[in-house]
């Protein structure tokens, strides 16, 4: 992991740590027939039996982990439909379980990437929901969280598409990249730019304007909330800036080169203190 500091342009390398405290999956196979199950805390929350029959990643498919909750009351997951990257890539159904298990809750249907939701509270998660692999297509910027699960539209406006999510430290809005609806399916004609949400009232203000040609994606907040980075990219390579009391600053850093998959590009990068 490279981590540069912003202040000194200063870069260090450290290695990802692996969470050793969350919910994990154990396969048990035997022969043509197997389960597999989210365990949590040496309690297993769910069980999924699979069948390998025809199937060599079994059917309905590999459990794939979400994350869970802030205060670690609930676990999220979906499932890779036979282990096709094929069929995933047109959206997958996340659910939640409660980490003491019982029945899974659906959470909502959308592209499985991490930055297409954001918790912005233990029981408020705002997703990225709409099937398509087409960044453009259908994807609706939703309301849900526990226990109940069930979602409302925070913004209903069919004319716009949303993407990757960022939720502020204070819990009230989030930072979403936004771009008009478009059946266009190149990698680079979407038209992102950032726009803030707020929870209470529904009101939104535009944040960016890329240059024509430009994009700007992948918001993150700082912890202080006073700054928000983002990417700002073209046909591919993208560059850090920051968005402070209404100025974009920079570019900070260059990112390189991520072509990304049908418009949607979630830039590995994140903010720390």
């Amino acid at each position: 992991m490279r981590i540069v500091d912003l202040a000194t342009c200063r870069e260090t390398t450290e290695l990802a740590a692996t969470p050793s405290d969350g919910p994990r999956i154990v396969v048990s196979r035997h022969g043509d027939r197997g389960t597999q199950s989210i365990v949590f805390r040496g309690r297993t929350v769910l069980t999924v039996h699979e069948t390998y029959k025809g199937f060599p990643a079994g059917s309905p498919g590999p459990i794939l982990l979400k994350g869970t909750s802030p205060d670690k009351k609930w676990i999220l997951s979906t499932i890779d439909p036979q282990g096709s990257a094929s069929l995933i890539a047109d959206g997958i159904e996340t659910r939640a379980v409660r980490a003491t298990g019982g029945r899974s809750y659906a959470v909502a249907s959308g592209l499985g990437y991490a930055d297409y939701r954001a918790w912005c509270a233990s029981n408020l998660l705002i997703v990225t929901a709409g099937g398509d692999r087409i960044a453009s297509d259908n994807k609706r910027l939703i309301v849900t969280g526990p226990p109940s699960w069930h979602a409302r539209l925070l913004v209903n406006e069919p004319t716009r598409a949303f993407g990757s999510v960022a939720c502020a430290p204070d819990g009230e809005s989030v930072v979403v990249q936004e771009t008009p609806q478009s059946l266009d399916g190149s990698f680079f004609h979407t038209k992102w730019r950032l726009w803030r949400i707020w929870f209470s009232n529904g009101s939104q203000k535009r944040l960016t304007t890329p240059p024509a040609g430009y994009v700007d994606e992948s918001p993150h907040f700082s912890p202080d909330e006073r700054t928000i980075y983002f990417v700002r990219s073209k046909r591919g390579s993208g560059q850090l800036y920051a968005l402070r009391g209404g100025e974009v600053i920079g570019p900070l850093l260059s990112l390189g080169y991520s072509m990304g998959y049908y418009g949607a590009n979630a830039w590995p990068y994140s903010v720390k203190r």
